[in-house]
């Protein structure tokens, strides 16, 4: 058994807000949102074995879904009715 342990990447397409995490100072105050993705992509760069689509993602025994965090930017469509402004 080696004592090694390789760096692996998974990446995926965003499912849904999980929630908020704020940061730093009242100057310098920094938003993340926490999200969970579906799972398609797999890439071990010790070995540089790469898996990718969900189904061969599931046949490997790979998690479906993971957490991350990506810098928060509100949709404003969704928050704001903008409304018709007579721009035709």
């Amino acid at each position: 058994m080696s004592g090694l342990r390789g760096d692996a990447l998974v990446q995926g397409e965003f499912g849904e807000h999980i929630g908020l995490i704020t940061g730093g100072t009242e100057d310098d105050m920094w938003i993340d949102e926490e999200v969970w993705a579906w799972t398609d992509y797999f890439n071990c760069e010790e070995c540089g074995l790469v898996i990718e689509g969900e189904a061969y993602i599931a046949a490997a025994g790979l998690p479906e879904t993971f957490d991350t965090t990506r810098p928060y930017a509100p949709d404003f469509e969704d928050i704001y009715d903008y409304g018709d402004y007579g721009n035709e």
